[in-house]
């Protein structure tokens, strides 16, 4: 506006007036060149974390799936002879059906309860089966007690991977000025899981 004034008073030169426009639209261009490239950087980077943490789910939901087809397995050996666990073996369909369902939702909560309810269950046919010595020292039996235990050990490093991931993401978009940019284009917090540490079943054969 000042500009305007002298050029219309002549006191500024006309060529003068087009440089300093020139100028300021380069600036006002760089401005929102640089703006757009620090956005899409940031985007740029809040995506590769988010595929980092699915490719760690996606171990997660494995791991868990072998635990629970092995289960399952388990159930098939000891059905026959531990008749009276016949509650047991429903509450673990059951269990094993909402462990699905969580998985694929991506409930971390109903994961975290339906595998608490695999537990308990296998607790308590391991424990009937100790009446049963033929069939807890038959091969079959070990060798799925061996898997299981192994799927544990798969869940729980699996689970440590996953919530590594998640909070290098939460951290990102909690951080200025990337929370700036992870709110403007919806990138929000995720939940952690529960290591299993604490909820394995009691194995001792």
């Amino acid at each position: 506006m000042v500009v305007e004034v002298l050029e219309e008073e002549g006191l500024v030169d006309s060529q003068y007036i087009m440089k300093t426009k020139s100028k300021t639209l380069l600036l006002t261009v760089l401005v929102l060149v640089l703006s757009i490239g620090v956005v899409a950087s940031v985007n740029n980077s809040l995506i590769r974390k988010e595929i980092a943490i699915e490719t760690r789910y996606a171990d997660v939901d494995t791991a868990y799936r072998l635990r629970s087809n092995k289960i399952s397995q388990i159930v098939d050996v000891v059905g026959l002879q531990v008749k009276h666990e016949e509650k047991v073996f429903i509450s673990l369909a059951e269990a094993r059906t909402g462990l699905d369902k969580a998985l694929k939702e991506k409930d971390t909560q109903s994961i975290i309860e339906s595998n608490k309810e695999l537990t308990q269950g296998l607790n308590s046919i391991i424990v009937s089966v100790e009446a049963y010595p033929e069939l807890a020292s038959s091969q079959s039996f070990i060798t799925l007690i061996d898997e299981i235990s192994g799927a544990e050990n798969r869940i729980n490093y699996a689970i440590t991977e996953y919530n590594t991931s998640v909070s290098k993401y939460n951290m990102s978009i909690k951080t200025f000025p990337t929370s700036l940019i992870a709110n403007m284009l919806n990138h929000t917090t995720k939940d952690m899981l529960i290591s299993n540490e604490t909820e394995r079943p009691n194995i001792d054969f």
